[in-house]
């Protein structure tokens, strides 16, 4: 899974990739249970209480790949595989890297999980009369659900949502629209290109606000209160955010050529199928660039 780029026979530069959740843990073979965080050996039963936790590394990574070769070798019914590679942890010398350092944190996909999670809550406490309002405000404040997500709301339209809390017609005493406001300070100060005041502290009050709600802690609830700082602090530049590794881009490009793929698709058993996705590629390659 690490990309190694050789530049001389004494530099290497490691490359980071910037993934869904689900295809990073699917690539590292961890599964979406009760460990489901791809930078930490978390507990997802403990939800936010678990504060102390192993680092996910490729070393770690080995040693576990280790283990479960001794452990399928130990039956004799079972046919010996070699596992010789990873018994010397020194001799992978740069795959010793925390997975971390190799994969981005996901900030849209962090502010829909988290912000949808707090909307879902709100708006199963509203009454009827609420809703009605609260569709007419989203309405009034150009907010408006995806056909192409399935009725969910994109990243701009979570972002306003998250800025105008008393604005839509939610209770502003409900705890989750607490939480959803201190949220809206951890997306304004550490998930654009840059930093905008104090992120640590606004991690903490919307931590403690989420404990208040009464929620399950999810994986992305999970990674803002334990894996945003130290992703910044340790691997970003001073004074860059998360918005500077965003998935965004490439998460609306795959939109745009979706709409352009549909003047050309066809079955994968047609004969014509390669050329017609050639001429898809062709054409958004060509809007992008005339409209830059």
């Amino acid at each position: 899974m690490l990309l190694q780029i050789e530049i001389s026979p004494v530099c290497n530069h490691l490359v980071s990739f910037t993934f869904d959740l689900k295809a990073a843990a699917l690539c590292l073979g961890i599964m979406l249970g009760r460990y489901p965080c791809i930078w930490c050996v978390w507990d997802a039963k403990s939800g936010l209480d678990h504060v102390e936790f192993k680092s996910r590394s490729s070393a770690h990574h080995a040693e576990m790949y280790q283990k479960l070769c001794e452990e399928y070798n130990s039956d004799s019914k079972n046919h010996a595989i070699d596992c010789d590679g990873v018994e010397d942890m020194e001799a992978l010398g740069v795959w010793m890297v925390d997975y971390m350092q190799m994969f981005n944190i996901p900030e849209l996909h962090l502010l829909l999980g988290v912000g949808q999670k707090l909307y879902n809550a709100i708006v199963a406490t509203m009454s009827e009369e609420e809703l009605v309002t609260h569709e007419l405000l989203l309405k009034h404040n150009n907010i408006s659900r995806s056909s192409y997500h399935g009725g969910a709301f994109e990243g701009n339209a979570m972002r306003k949502i998250t800025l105008m809390v008393e604005q839509i017609g939610f209770p502003i005493s409900n705890s989750s629209s607490i939480a959803l406001k201190r949220f809206s300070e951890v997306v304004r100060t550490c998930f654009g290109q840059k930093i905008q005041g104090d992120y640590k502290l606004a991690i903490f009050q919307f931590e403690e606000a989420f404990k208040l709600t009464g929620l399950n802690c999810s994986t992305k609830v999970h990674i803002v209160c334990r894996h945003v700082i130290p992703f910044i602090t340790k691997f970003l530049p001073v004074g860059m955010g998360l918005g500077a590794v965003s998935e965004q881009a490439a998460e609306s490009a795959h939109s745009r050529f979706i709409k352009v793929w549909r003047n050309y698709q066809c079955s994968e058993s047609l004969e014509n199928y390669g050329e017609n996705l050639l001429n898809a590629v062709k054409e958004i390659n060509f809007v992008n660039f005339i409209s830059t």
